[in-house]
């Protein structure tokens, strides 16, 4: 078992595999190669992606509140508050939508790699899923985390400070209290672009790049692995199997998106469950994400996962399984806004719950706990096994 998790981490936990690089498709190419040699039906899903898109998303932020603090500074108010109107409704057709408004230009085919092992009769389909793609910024979610929080209630500011500017330079006395709205609101402006680049767009010049061990690479090492151990078994009597692995996942979700929208257009005969694992592997104190989040809306995992996740885990150790409150963007939040149950299982690490030092060169392989790898690959078979026995009733 030691030379299997070596071989698939010697590819899935050392080598950067960045959007829009050969490095991705030579590692989605080796994914779908591991799952045809266990004799696993696969197939490429191809997609179109912006791997700018997030970067270019960060420079827009920043020229926008430079641009907006100049306009103040200057009392041109109107002109402000048409720009920091702009600026939340480009950021929700972007994320919250999936609109490429930033990269839109340069487009990369890339693939997510499907496996399917077919059950015998089937009455229900579950899809396992992790991304195989990595990314790399000069801060990790713990610092970014507060950067990204203060970004609607900063755009509020500077739409009351620039609207303000506008009402009271309509009467014939100005008002010391917008005078100072609208210093406040320049000066916050002016230091939180640059804050929002530093995050967003300047990992893209780092030298060091992230292998992204922990997000995601093992928990692609554990599908690929729970796959193949499952393929060696009679399938199950009625709950079709699929294992997505996807890329795209750091362009805000975009290759799960693009294959939820292609796959599920119309109704399915078969009612699907997905169990996404993000990120799996620094320790065997396991959870279930709180939400799926966007920007707008957010979707707390489906109660029959959680309780049938819960339930196998205390099967295997003893010990209940955590429902953490924080809310996530992963590859989940595109099924679960088409209204396809799911649940995202993660590695909690306290006090931060996820661990430190995502998308950073310091998410190397000596991160990556196995215990922990093969106990989340039990509780995949298990659940499968247990879902397919009772029908989805825990």
């Amino acid at each position: 078992m030691m030379n299997e998790w070596n071989e698939l981490l010697s590819h899935l936990a050392e080598l950067p595999r960045e959007n829009g690089t050969p490095a991705l498709q030579q590692t989605g190419s080796y994914l779908a190669e591991a799952f045809r040699t266990a004799g696993i039906e696969t197939q490429h899903f191809h997609f179109n992606a912006h791997p700018l898109e997030t970067r270019l998303l960060g420079v827009f932020v920043f020229l926008s509140c430079l641009v907006y603090s100049y306009l103040m500074w200057n009392r041109r108010f109107l002109a402000a508050g048409v720009l920091s109107l702009s600026m939340p409704v480009l950021a929700i057709l972007d994320v919250e939508f999936g609109l490429p408004l930033f990269s839109g230009f340069r487009t990369q085919r890339q693939d997510n790699i499907v496996a399917y092992i077919p059950a015998r009769s089937p009455q229900q389909r579950i899809i396992f899923t992790a991304h195989f793609d990595t990314k790399t910024n000069l801060f990790d979610h713990v610092v970014s985390a507060p950067i990204t929080a203060v970004a609607f209630p900063l755009i509020g500011l500077m739409i009351a400070a620039a609207f303000t500017g506008v009402a009271v330079r309509k009467v014939s006395r100005p008002s010391r209290a917008a005078e100072r709205l609208a210093n406040l609101a320049s000066a916050a402006a002016l230091l939180y672009g640059p804050a929002f680049l530093l995050a967003f767009s300047a990992g893209a010049v780092l030298r060091a790049r992230s292998p992204g061990a922990l997000d995601d690479g093992a928990a692609c090492a554990v599908l690929v692995q729970a796959a193949r151990e499952m393929a060696q078994s009679p399938p199950l009597d009625q709950t079709d199997l699929e294992f997505i692995l996807f890329s795209g996942e750091e362009l805000g979700a975009e290759g799960s998106a693009q294959y939820v929208k292609s796959k599920f257009q119309e109704r399915d005969p078969l009612p699907s469950y997905v169990v996404n694992l993000d990120p799996i592997g620094a320790s065997s104190r396991l959870a279930v994400l709180g939400k799926e989040k966007r920007l707008l809306r957010a979707y707390p995992p489906d109660p029959r996962i959680l309780a049938g996740l819960g339930h196998v885990f205390g099967e295997i150790t003893g010990s209940s399984l955590g429902l953490i409150a924080h809310a996530g963007f992963t590859d989940g939040v595109s099924f679960a806004a088409h209204g396809i149950p799911t649940a995202t299982l993660i590695s909690e690490v306290p006090p931060f719950v996820v661990p430190r030092y995502l998308h950073s060169a310091r998410d190397t392989r000596s991160r990556i706990d196995l215990a922990s790898m093969e106990l989340t690959k039990r509780l995949v078979i298990l659940f499968a096994e247990e879902a397919d026995a009772n029908n989805m009733k825990f």
